[in-house]
């Protein structure tokens, strides 16, 4: 009799999962069939980065690399790795550092040059972002230890140049609020000033190169409803230059905004992300990360025009004035995928960069960024009596972790739409 039920239940069992396949299966065929032209494109057209990297560099003077993230790892890792590869300095000779204001760059020659490896030498060029309250990431120390030490190693006409061509900072000149509006005024023409830079660099060296920056400086051709350019730092080239330069996107969390906050009585950043509303998504619905994952996860590098990856509707940092039919090949030239976005991480913090002078200069410069009433709320809400003692337990060293824009991601079982 047992035996009679055990098959019965068995075969209750089999038919309830054949039924929930069922309903799951023309769901995953859909997905899968959806990303099918991407992993097509992946396995037609597909390289390894570092060999993408150097064809393109026997083609264009520029590389420009989005780095998706600023905080983002796993490109510097590559960066490196171009680096210590001597095809690599064979082409290029430049590495542009869009973070660091060009006013700043005594700085960086002074640890490059220096006979000892002396991160503290860097200080100074990363404690005066245009932000204001410091660059900390240890990936730039870290890429910057190692130009330092493959420098060491071959001739002096051979050395890689690290080049700053950020806007210039001049923190000790601001003083007022006042001050701060005019400062962030001037940023207005921060992508001309880093073009004409590098431009300028170039031409007079004969000499070609790469730019390390993000999102919204490596556009190559975004337009707004009315038909007129974002005018980013790549634009100009992509425009004046045609051919000169190439744009290539590391694939990370993509931004999507959603529309402008009604509210606009807040603090104010440089980046301005703090007026709209927005959320981190996967691109395509999840479609390129399935097509990645069919491909087994391999580091690999496509360029956009002529593929579906080019021809996916534009996502990112202008959308909400872009025209209806950009796509992300207006945007960039190529894509490259090093791991799956679960896999990405941010990097860690180097707490050393505040040193008691410059918690100091800190505590001045947020009392210029923020209203008394909103260091206040900071304060409190994060149980901490007064500045110094917030300064003193917010920036300091932090170690690498997972990247927190990709936990709210949805899965890969899931779409965006659904």
């Amino acid at each position: 009799m047992s035996s009679r039920v055990t098959s019965v239940s068995k075969l209750c069992r089999a038919i309830v999962w054949v039924l929930l396949a069922g309903v799951a299966w023309p769901a995953a065929l859909e997905s899968r069939s959806r990303a099918d032209p991407y992993l097509e494109t992946l396995k037609s057209r597909g390289q390894d980065p570092s060999s993408f990297v150097l064809a393109r560099l026997e083609e264009h003077d520029l590389l420009v690399f989005d780095d998706g993230l600023h905080t983002l790892v796993e490109p510097f890792e590559f960066y490196q790795r171009l680096v210590n590869e001597p095809g690599f300095r064979r082409r290029a000779t430049y590495i542009f550092l869009e973070v660091v204001p060009l006013n700043k760059q005594r700085h960086i020659e002074a640890y490059l040059e220096a006979p000892v490896d002396d991160s503290s030498l860097l200080f100074p060029a990363f404690q005066d972002n245009v932000g204001g309250d410091g660059l900390p990431y240890a990936t730039y120390f870290e890429l910057l230890g190692t130009v330092r030490k493959v420098n060491q190693s071959i001739p002096d006409n051979e050395k890689l140049r690290v080049v700053a061509v950020g806007s210039p900072s001049y923190w000790a000149e601001i003083e007022t609020s006042r001050d701060l509006e005019l400062f962030r005024l001037g940023l207005a023409g921060y992508d001309h000033t880093m073009y004409r830079t590098i431009l300028a660099t170039l031409e007079e060296s004969g000499q070609r190169g790469i730019l390390l920056t993000n999102t919204r400086h490596a556009y190559k051709g975004i337009r707004r409803k009315d038909g007129t350019l974002h005018w980013n730092a790549m634009t100009f080239f992509h425009q004046y230059h045609p051919g000169l330069a190439y744009s290539i996107r590391f694939h990370a969390p993509t931004l999507f905004l959603e529309r402008m906050k009604t509210d606009s009585s807040g603090s104010r950043s440089t980046e301005g992300l703090d007026r709209v509303d927005y959320r981190w998504v996967r691109m395509a619905n999840g479609d390129w990360d399935r097509a990645f994952q069919a491909n087994g996860n391999q580091s690999i590098a496509v360029p956009l025009e002529g593929t579906p990856f080019g021809t996916t509707p534009y996502v990112g940092n202008h959308m909400l004035d872009a025209a209806p039919s950009q796509t992300m090949a207006d945007a960039y030239d190529a894509l490259i995928f090093l791991k799956p976005l679960e896999e990405l991480h941010r990097t860690a913090i180097v707490g050393s960069l505040y040193t008691e002078e410059f918690r100091e200069e800190l505590t001045r410069r947020l009392m210029i960024l923020y209203t008394a009433e909103q260091l206040d709320e900071m304060m409190t809400k994060d149980g901490f009596g007064d500045l110094g003692s917030f300064i003193e337990a917010t920036y300091v060293d932090r170690p690498q972790e997972p990247l927190p824009q990709a936990r709210g991601l949805a899965t890969l079982e899931q779409r965006d739409d659904d």
